[in-house]
């Protein structure tokens, strides 16, 4: 019996209390970033660059306006969701990077592809998270209006979402995007 308490009971013992301090600080850092005084901004690009060209600009140039975090996927994103309210959420639409499964007629697919993107805004949006949406996307708003629409054809308040989405997007395409969202931030 003494060999079952000090092989078995005792370790596990340790590591569920270890387990427990670390929780207990990590929600205590997740409620330290909200209340810091920085505007909450969740990032949401499967282009690696595109999310350092984020946090480098945002931290050299504003840095005591956002507490900036990236995701480089849908589910990454929701985890942090899950525990982080951000007072913006700028999100790529199509997030679709090569995986091991990819193949070359996934580079043909374009805006037929599924636009990842979209599946987070739903998220935000059914889960009424206080969170306001800037899209950012290679593809202009016209290319993609369709879609967008019919991904939200079922929701009551369809006008308003498809009017804030319209006046919230930001096409990488033409000129300096980072600006672009920027000036989103700030209306």
């Amino acid at each position: 019996m003494d060999l079952f308490i000090s092989e078995f009971l005792m370790p596990l013992l340790l590591y569920t209390t270890i387990g427990v301090i670390l929780l207990f600080f990590l929600e205590v850092f997740r409620r330290t970033r909200q209340v810091s005084g920085l505007t909450p901004v969740l990032v949401v690009d499967d282009t690696g660059q595109i999310l350092a060209d984020f946090q480098n600009y945002l931290n050299k140039y504003q840095p005591d306006c956002y507490d900036i975090t990236t995701a480089a996927d849908v589910e990454q994103a929701r985890q942090i969701l899950d525990g982080f309210q951000p007072q913006y959420a700028i999100v790529d639409l199509r997030l679709d990077k090569p995986s091991l499964l990819h193949s070359e007629n996934d580079d043909k697919k374009g805006i037929d592809s599924e636009l990842k993107g979209l599946q987070l805004i739903k998220f935000i949006l059914e889960n009424k998270l206080p969170t306001r949406i800037i899209v950012l996307s290679g593809f202009t708003h016209d290319d993609v209006k369709d879609k967008i629409a019919s991904t939200f054809a079922d929701f009551p308040n369809k006008d308003k979402i498809l009017q804030d989405i319209e006046q919230n997007y930001v096409y990488k395409g033409k000129g300096n995007y980072i600006l672009a969202v920027l000036d989103k931030l700030k209306k």
